[in-house]
């Protein structure tokens, strides 16, 4: 494995720390040159964490109060490998890729600027790491995946973010339980994925595979919902976790600590790497 280390006192860890907030000045500007209202005004967001029993499409009938737990498909973090710098610099993704790809893409980017200000904590299950080496792609393109698939896990498992107690019931789920609900997902990597986001205890499994996402309705008494990136938008707008983009002041918590954004730029691959 190739850990990630940074320099806690480096001017580059600082500077990737202030990228986060960049895009959600980026993201807010944006919305209100298109007029964008998103959200219910009605809701008060209860933040930086989430209260569970207000949102049973995220939380799948839980209670109590904490982090939402996103658990990453193969393809997804192969779009967050490609087009990962230009998220985070802001730009129109739906400008540089039209159609459907391009708005999984933009819901992608507005995801990362609430992950920037809320309790929020992505995912990386192993099983992607091999699930990545099963995967038949160019020697140079085979090689890029795996260096950044090794340090997107090393950066997310050595943040202080990254927790390793894992006391949510859907971890505590017996492998027999597991297997009567497992065979909704197609046979093969994608089953082995979902399991390890049911073992893992995670709240949502972000994928873009239509196969995966028809499960979802069999999946969720297990507390684990397959959403798009545009669904996970949807169910945070409804929640109110958007309405930061015409009410700032609605964030009545402090910034929480950016080193989380810094971790997650320095797994990207290096810009021209992509090709």
């Amino acid at each position: 494995m190739i850990d990630v280390f940074m320099d806690s006192g480096s001017s580059e860890m600082y500077r990737l720390e202030a990228v986060g907030v960049r895009l959600v000045e980026t993201i807010i500007a944006r919305a209100s040159l298109v007029g964008a209202t998103t959200g219910d005004r009605r809701i008060h967001v209860v933040g930086p964490d989430f209260e569970y029993r207000t949102s049973p499409r995220l939380f799948a009938g839980r209670v109590g109060r904490g982090a939402l737990r996103i658990a990453m498909d193969t393809n997804l973090l192969i779009d967050y490998f490609e087009h990962g710098h230009s998220m985070w610099m802001g730009e129109s993704v739906t400008k540089l890729h039209t159609g459907e790809y391009g708005e999984h893409l933009e819901a992608l980017q507005l995801i990362l600027a609430v992950w920037v200000l809320r309790d929020i904590e992505f995912v990386m299950l192993k099983e992607s790491l091999r699930d990545s080496k099963r995967r038949k792609l160019a020697p140079h393109l085979d090689q890029r995946n795996r260096k950044a698939w090794t340090e997107f896990y090393s950066a997310l498992t050595h943040s202080p973010y990254h927790s390793e107690d894992r006391t949510d019931a859907a971890q505590r789920l017996p492998s027999r339980l597991i297997d009567r609900v497992i065979d909704a997902v197609p046979a093969g990597g994608d089953q082995r994925m979902v399991r390890a986001a049911l073992n893992d205890g995670a709240h949502v499994y972000l994928t873009r595979d239509k196969r995966v996402l028809r499960a979802s309705d069999q999946l969720r008494p297990f507390g684990l919902s397959a959403m798009t990136p545009g669904d996970l938008l949807d169910a945070l707008s409804r929640y109110g976790a958007l309405n930061f983009l015409w009410d700032p002041t609605s964030l009545y918590w402090p910034l929480p600590d950016q080193e989380k954004v810094a971790h997650m730029i320095w797994a990207l691959p290096k810009r021209g790497e992509n090709g």
